[in-house]
């Protein structure tokens, strides 16, 4: 007896179809354009991380909290790389020119 598993998703559950899916799901936040490249990323992630086990991608995946909180955090993971290693570079540069530039500039201006 599952009826509390019984959600929005049946409907796309029973005909196995992902487009279907996502298009409901998630096309009115993204709208037309975007949805065609979720429903491909979606079949790539059904296929390759849920070995094509649809029950569980719905729940953990398209659920919709899920789905923006997945994308919340790459986003945030990618932002976070990204700035580390920019501004360790940075850091790094800066700290080394910083010095030395700043003599050039005191004798310059004494000049």
């Amino acid at each position: 007896m599952r009826a509390e598993t019984r959600t929005w998703a049946d409907v796309g559950l029973a005909r196995g179809d992902v487009a279907s899916l996502v298009r409901n799901l998630l096309g009115p936040i993204y709208g037309d354009g975007v949805i065609n490249l979720l429903i491909r990323q979606a079949r790539d992630i059904l296929v390759c991380a849920y070995h094509g086990n649809l029950e569980n991608f719905v729940k953990s995946y398209l659920s919709p909290a899920a789905f923006l909180l997945s994308k919340v955090k790459s986003v945030a993971s990618e932002t976070v790389i990204k700035t580390s290693i920019s501004h360790h570079h940075h850091h790094h540069y800066h700290h080394h020119h910083h010095h030395h530039h700043h003599h050039h500039h005191l004798r310059h201006y004494h000049e």
